[in-house]
C-alpha cells in the first residue's frame, strides 16, 4: 500500500435529471423542475416503485473522449427486460 496516487480536481459538473453541468443544474433548481416519472429505460415491472428521475439528455461524447464513452452508456447498451445489475463499491 505504499503507493501513492495524485488526484487532481480539474472542474466543477454536474449530471442530473434537472440538468448537465453546473449551470444546467443551478438554471433547473432555480425553475423547481422535477423529472420524477415512471421508468422507461428498463422493465421496472419487478420493482416496489416504478418512479425515478432519469438523466436523458446526456451524451457522454459531448463530456469524455470516444475511449471512454463505450462502457455504460445507455445509448450504445441494448435495452433489456431484466432489472439492472447494481454493483456494489467493493466489487468494483
Amino acid at each position: 500500500m505504499g503507493d501513492k496516487r495524485r488526484v487532481v480536481i480539474s472542474g466543477l459538473g454536474a449530471i442530473t435529471p434537472i440538468g448537465i453541468t453546473a449551470d444546467g443544474l443551478w438554471s433547473g433548481l432555480r425553475a423547481q423542475r422535477s423529472k420524477v416519472r415512471e421508468i422507461s429505460r428498463f422493465d421496472s415491472s419487478l420493482f416496489r416503485s416504478r418512479l425515478a428521475a432519469q438523466v436523458d439528455d446526456f451524451v457522454p461524447g459531448d463530456f469524455l473522449e470516444a475511449r471512454r464513452t463505450t462502457r455504460g452508456s445507455p445509448s450504445r447498451t441494448p435495452r433489456s427486460t431484466s432489472p439492472p445489475r447494481i454493483a456494489s463499491a467493493s466489487a468494483r
